[in-house]
């Protein structure tokens, strides 16, 4: 019996070492615990105690939250993940995935990020593989305005902003009527701004309703080079800007009025014929001259009517001579006869009469 319990022992014993033998072990190298960073920009390194050769993924938990990850060429040694945090107090641990779908957990480290004391005005210049320019600049509150050297299309300034890079590319630049103008393109919108020069723009890039910066186009060199102006955070102080696309004018002086002199009475005499025409929006007509308008129209209207009586009546005389005209050779028959007397007419008809009878009494 005692030999059955060593037995059972032993090989309990030995599956809790091959147990324990197997299981991986994390280490995270970098930051160490409770560091401060001045930087966005972190890179967490960490290890295994062996091979991870069934480790699937690994992922960075930054205050309960998926921040990073890694999920291909996981080594032994010096497994880099690469991320951006905003300010403020971070507890963070590695956490990895095997084959197994069985989950291995780091120690829980601390870590600050506090970049405002140590953000530097001005820009950096970052070269590109395209041989393009970058112009870099980490934003604060208080700073000044920076002016950025000549630029051409296809570059880019870069503002970095709460953990973020948001950037700006310059599309392109040309000469507009009297003026010269850039295309200013919002790479994380999208959203492409027309400059005129001279013009600017206000940009909030985290929706936080506070501008961020203030970009200023100053001049544009023979439509190849773009030369602009960042303001950190403009205060609400600063003078309004124009509408996008419109060139900043200065404001116009109003010009100035004359006072009014008082009015003095003049004789109706006097009053220019114009000007006794003019007929005040409030009143209609004048009092004064209420009687010279009504002559002025009443004359026309009645020479107006006395024509239309006279076309009318030429009109409905003519149009009776038409209907009533008759054959005027008809009509100096029958007049002719009627002014013959009757003992002229009676002879001839008579004589008619005779002659035919006399010529019957030949023919018998």
């Amino acid at each position: 019996m005692k030999k059955q319990l060593c037995a059972i022992s032993f090989i309990m014993l030995f599956f809790a070492m091959l147990a324990s033998a197997g299981a991986i072990s994390i280490m995270p190298n970098s930051p160490v615990d409770k560091a401060t960073i001045t930087e966005y920009t972190q890179t967490f390194i960490f290890s295994f105690d062996e091979d991870p050769t069934e480790i699937l993924n690994c992922s960075i938990i930054a205050n309960n939250e998926v921040v990073g990850y890694r999920n291909s060429l996981i080594m032994r040694n010096n497994n880099k993940i690469n991320l951006e945090l905003e300010e403020g107090e971070y507890t963070w641990y590695i956490k990895c995935l095997d084959e197994s779908l069985n989950e291995i957990t780091s120690a829980t480290k601390a870590l600050t990020v506090d970049v405002g004391a140590e953000i530097k005005e001005g820009y950096q210049i970052l070269y590109n593989n395209d041989g393009s320019r970058s112009y870099a600049m980490t934003i604060a509150p208080g700073q000044k305005q920076v002016t950025l050297p000549e630029m051409k299309g296809g570059e880019n300034i870069e503002i970095k902003l709460g953990g973020k890079i948001y950037y700006l590319d310059v599309v392109k630049m040309g000469d507009y009527i009297d003026t010269t103008f850039v295309e200013v393109r919002d790479r994380s919108t999208g959203k492409t701004h027309q400059m005129l020069t001279p013009s600017t723009i206000e940009l909030d890039f985290d929706n936080d309703k506070t501008i961020d910066i203030a970009l200023a186009l100053k001049n544009v060199e023979r439509g190849v080079n773009a030369y602009f102006t960042v303001t950190p955070y403009p205060s609400g102080t600063q003078e309004a800007t124009p509408p996008e696309g419109q060139p900043t004018q200065p404001p116009e002086t109003p010009p100035t009025i004359p006072e009014e002199q008082p009015s003095q009475e003049v004789p109706e005499q006097e009053i220019p014929e114009e000007e006794s025409q003019e007929i005040p929006p409030e009143t209609g007509i004048i009092p004064e001259q209420g009687k010279q308008a009504k002559s002025n129209w009443l004359i026309p209207a009645i020479i107006i009517i006395a024509a239309l009586i006279i076309l009318l009546i030429v009109f409905s005389s003519l149009k009776g001579k038409k209907s009533g005209k008759k054959n005027p050779l008809k009509d100096a028959k029958k007049d002719a006869k009627k002014e013959m007397p009757e003992s002229e007419q009676q002879p001839v008809q008579q004589e008619k009469f005779d002659i035919i009878k006399s010529n019957n009494g030949r023919r018998k």
